[in-house]
């Protein structure tokens, strides 16, 4: 009862369809989104916000031990957030046709922000003065900024020109522009405490026309007496699209999507049409088969318990650079730590690696795995080469480069096959297939070395059916589907056992049960 009350409630807050009155509000000290924006340069169109306060302080973060140790802050994802953090803001400036991110700049508050000689040595990077500001040019395309002893910056890709730019405008303490639909998810935030907020500002972003091209044989639209010239009108005046996720005895997720036509008409494809945008936007969670989901003339709204999985995969949107480069807020408290002995760094490398492997591994099942999750797939891997390896064993690196390596390999197998599926399809329909045929099976050639995959070009296979066209391009996407998998656990077989060889080899080197 007290779950279901709680998920009403979030699905209420992040819709906008109630408020809570201000005794129930959190302290004005605590509003510290809005002002930490403030410092966001211009043009930003995305926002991630991160309440690490709240989350480490939650009954589940105490009753699973997250902010205990190294396994816990892994277990929970809070790994992906800089080390001491109490506040993270992400802005980006995203492409939207690939949903990748142009640039980001990150802000954390911290108790006590260390001081820029540790980020370098920590991130193996060069200081350097821009806007009288030291910063740090890591070796991974990034700058790193201490601000004030509470608030530090980030830049990523590291473009000199951006950053001065940046920096310029904090010190002329210029307003910002974050477009109000940003401003708005930053309102729950601040207002609301809810713990993590996504938002993303697609307004003007998805063609009419590409959604045409997308939609016009669908069977979906077709099945439902929908009229395509109608939905792509409907689809492409998507106005945003807000994730809100509460910690507290559990964790719960609410989602909405706005659009400016009205979409009532769309209720019976609702379910769909929102799993697609969240698909489209690499933000795939297997919840979303789940949650339930409601609608009315302008928004789509999905809300249910989010799993622990799925709450690492969205933390680790966070782009802040290694975990360690704010873990030590002075130069004793450095020394004092251990980071210089090897065998310690070079076993908590290995462990967070394998960590990595195991929250994406469970959801490459047959019922689960194919292209939503080559987003996350190439995510880990960012996040692999960001780990720090300031004394890390050279051998235990290669290992981790092989698992970046085949985590890229896997996403981009991934999304070459769902290409090649939906090229044999379009062929199909251009030629006016009603009938079953006759293919040859291609494959995925791959070789495999020590520390690399190299591959080939992705193919399917067709055997002879009968029927209309729909079957036979259900045939070659199911066919394409089942061969990806078969790819990518063959990926996550040679990760595993390469991990048995790297555990056996250093427990024996170091005489410690790696």
């Amino acid at each position: 009862m007290t779950r279901a009350l709680t998920r009403l409630l979030l699905a209420a807050i992040i819709t906008g369809a109630i408020c809570l009155t201000p005794d129930a509000r959190i302290s004005a000290q605590e509003m510290t989104m809005m002002e930490m924006a403030k410092k966001m340069p211009n043009g930003i169109n995305a926002i991630m916000s991160v309440n690490v306060e709240r989350i480490v302080n939650s009954a589940i973060a105490g009753k699973e031990g997250w902010n205990d140790n190294h396994a816990g802050k892994l277990a929970s994802g809070l790994i992906f957030v800089p080390e001491g953090s109490k506040h993270v803001l992400l802005g980006a400036v995203m492409d939207w046709d690939a949903f990748h991110p142009r640039q980001t700049n990150v802000l954390v508050t911290m108790d006590k922000v260390p001081p820029i000689d540790i980020i370098r040595q920590i991130t193996d990077g060069s200081v350097d003065d821009v806007q009288g500001f030291q910063v740090v040019e890591t070796n991974n395309d990034r700058y790193i900024v201490r601000i004030d002893d509470n608030l530090v910056g980030s830049l990523r890709p590291a473009i000199r020109q951006s950053f001065t730019q940046w920096l310029g405008g904090m010190k002329a303490g210029s307003e910002p522009r974050i477009r109000d639909y940003l401003e708005q998810g930053l309102g729950y935030a601040d207002e609301l405490g809810t713990e993590v907020i996504v938002a993303f500002n697609l307004e003007h972003s998805v063609s009419r026309s590409r959604v045409m091209d997308r939609i016009r044989d669908s069977e979906v639209v077709r099945e439902n007496s929908l009229n395509a010239a109608d939905v792509s009108k409907m689809v492409a005046s998507v106005k945003g699209l807000t994730l809100g996720i509460t910690v507290r005895d559990g964790i719960y997720g609410a989602v909405k999507i706005e659009f400016n036509e009205d979409i009532s008409s769309l209720k019976p494809v609702a379910k769909e049409l929102a799993t697609a945008i969240f698909n489209r936007a690499g933000l795939h969670l297997d919840e979303f088969d789940t949650w339930a989901i409601d609608s009315d003339a302008h928004q789509l709204k999905l809300a249910g318990d989010m799993s622990r999985q799925s709450f690492q995969k969205v933390l680790s949107i966070v782009d802040a650079g290694s975990h360690e480069s704010t873990q030590y807020a002075s130069t004793d408290e450095m020394e004092g730590s251990g980071y210089d002995d090897p065998v310690t760094v070079t076993k908590k490398y290995f462990d967070t690696v394998n960590s990595l492997v195991d929250q994406l591994q469970p959801r490459m099942s047959a019922g689960q795995a194919y292209t939503r999750n080559s987003n996350w797939l190439k995510r880990y891997a960012d996040k692999l080469d960001e780990l720090g390896t300031l004394n890390v064993d050279p051998q235990m690196i290669d290992y981790g480069d092989f698992v970046s390596q085949s985590f890229r390999d896997a996403s981009m197998l991934l999304i070459q096959t769902n290409e090649s599926a939906q090229e044999k399809n379009r062929n199909l329909i251009a030629a006016g297939a009603r009938s079953g045929g006759s293919g040859g099976r291609g494959g995925w050639g791959r070789s495999y070395n020590r520390y690399g995959w190299y591959g080939g070009a992705s193919g399917y296979h067709r055997r002879r059916t009968g029927g209309d066209g729909s079957r036979l391009r259900s045939a070659v996407r199911q066919n394409a589907k089942g061969e990806a998998i078969v790819s990518v656990n063959e990926i996550f077989s040679q990760i595993s056992a390469e991990r048995r060889n790297v555990r056996q080899n250093f427990t024996q080197k170091f005489g410690v049960q790696f």
